[in-house]
């Protein structure tokens, strides 16, 4: 009964969110991670295991890399037109379309790139123009998985954000967590002034187009 109403309940909340299957699809897909995330819990302790993510490291590893590419797969559905462009997209991030890397990568690779052109990696001048974003997407990328969550920065103040997993004992987390300082104070200042400074750009509400 626990999983028909998970699933029922993100369902709707799909549909909420619009008319359309590409939500339907988004919010079903919610539903079963969140089906198979309890089932996942039962399993753990009908087996005995009491490792809690946070304790273990592989199964931190394991918990949040899993949980990065099920919200990825289901995000494509909440933005993209249609179903079909949502599946053609999952395609192209998986390699069905090919993976094509900058020709001079070629050269820094050494070993490698014979190993990689055998797998079907076919490295193009074409895409030198996006050295840049590969670049940026690896910044992106440490920021994601290394940097603490709001609920990891307010954990010092609010007991209903205390993040469980041991998440304290990270040194950097300690450090980034909001305090009252002259530090926080000016990059709140700073944060809120540039936010401020940038209302005169034009942006469409999201919700607006559902």
């Amino acid at each position: 009964r626990r999983y028909v109403n998970l699933l029922l309940t993100m369902l709707l909340g799909g549909l909420w969110h619009g008319a359309g299957w590409t939500f339907i699809i988004w919010g079903g897909l919610h539903g079963i991670y969140l089906c198979l995330n309890h089932f996942f819990h039962w399993l753990k302790a009908k087996a005995g295991i009491t490792a809690e993510v946070g304790e273990n490291i592989w199964l931190d590893l394991s918990a949040r890399g899993m949980t990065f590419l099920a919200v990825i797969v289901g995000w494509v559905f909440f933005r993209a037109p249609s179903t079909k462009a949502a599946l053609s997209l999952i395609q192209a991030m998986s390699g069905y379309n090919g993976v094509v890397l900058p020709a001079d990568f070629a050269e820094k690779m050494g070993i490698l790139t014979p190993i990689l052109i055998k797998a079907g990696v076919v490295f193009s001048d074409s895409t030198c123009l996006f050295k840049n974003q590969y670049l940026f997407l690896a910044a992106l990328f440490i920021v994601v998985w290394f940097m603490p969550n709001t609920n990891e920065l307010m954990s010092r103040y609010s007991r209903s954000l205390r993040v469980s997993g041991g998440s304290d004992r990270y040194i950097l987390f300690r450090k980034l967590q909001w305090r009252m300082a002259p530090l926080w104070a000016a990059a709140v200042v700073l944060i809120l002034t540039l936010s401020l400074l940038s209302l005169h750009h034009m942006s469409e509400f999201l919700y607006f187009q559902f």
